[in-house]
């Protein structure tokens, strides 16, 4: 080796068995080598460096570049989705829509107010009868709730079996005095309730700022949905007359006679846009 043959010292010299650097001139194998080593490890690198890179630019690329997303991944799930949650939402809107056309009232069949004072005076009130006379403690009954059964038949029997079996209450009809409608019962008929032959509390009101007004108010029923028909003459009779009774027989006021509406602790149609109350009392006097 001559001073003009430069020295170098080859990459894998540290592998050798001495410790010592293997040397070779520039035009030697081992300097082909050793270059053609060195530009594949380059490359190598620079080929990791270049996926990094891309691969860090990709997760930054705005929206509109064609990488997958959740959307596109799961497009066809959520296009489903969306069209069974439609569908959904159209069945509850239907639903609402039908609930409220089923309680509009027939305004076909809606008189005014004159219309049910020619009712309410086409007969005379009915007369006591004397079931309804049964001894009580003075000042034990304090007010009267009419109510409508919201049903178009019905009867005592009918009545009590659904308080007992859908209500859950072991003395059965909620109320003391019932008025039928010619179907189930006869058109002006008026029947004593359990409750009031054994002057039990009723089970028809829960009142507005007390837990006690079926202890001390008396339930008076007619059959029939008044939201949407008229109590027949032959109903409004007997129930002046129950009331007049009831009244003068217990020293009841006639301010305390209520429809259920008025009293309750929640908001309910009871016994009926139809049935006006303060009508029926005023024609107590």
């Amino acid at each position: 080796m001559t001073e003009e043959d430069p020295v170098f010292l080859h990459p894998d010299a540290g592998a050798a068995d001495n410790g010592s650097a293997v040397l070779g001139t520039a035009g030697s194998p081992a300097s082909s080598s050793a270059s053609a080593s060195a530009s594949s490890s380059s490359s190598v690198a620079a080929g990791q460096g270049a996926g990094a890179s891309a691969s860090q630019r990709a997760r930054f690329l705005p929206p509109d570049q064609p990488v997958a997303s959740f959307w596109s991944r799961h497009g066809e799930t959520v296009r489903i989705a969306e069209l069974v949650l439609a569908g959904v939402f159209i069945l509850l809107a239907l639903y609402f829509v039908f609930l409220w056309v089923s309680h509009v009232p027939d305004v076909s069949y809606a008189p005014d107010r004159e219309g049910f004072r020619e009712a309410l005076f086409a007969l005379a009130p009915a007369g006591a009868d004397p079931s309804w006379r049964v001894a009580s403690a003075p000042g034990r009954w304090r007010g009267i709730v009419i109510h409508h059964t919201a049903g178009a038949q019905g009867s005592v029997a009918s009545l009590d079996r659904y308080h007992r079996e859908e209500n859950k209450w072991p003395n059965g009809l909620g109320y003391h005095f019932l008025i039928g409608n010619g179907n189930g019962m006869g058109d002006g008929e008026i029947a004593v309730g359990p409750r009031w032959e054994k002057q039990l509390d009723g089970a028809h009101v829960r009142m507005k700022g007390t837990a006690e007004g079926n202890s001390f108010s008396i339930g008076v029923a007619l059959v029939g949905n008044f939201e949407s028909v008229l109590p027949s003459p032959r109903q409004l009779a007997a129930l002046r007359g129950v009331l007049r009774f009831l009244v003068e027989e217990y020293g009841i006021s006639s301010s305390a006679i209520a429809g259920h509406g008025e009293v309750a602790e929640r908001y309910t149609a009871c016994p009926g846009r139809l049935l006006f109350v303060d009508e029926v009392v005023r024609s107590l006097s």
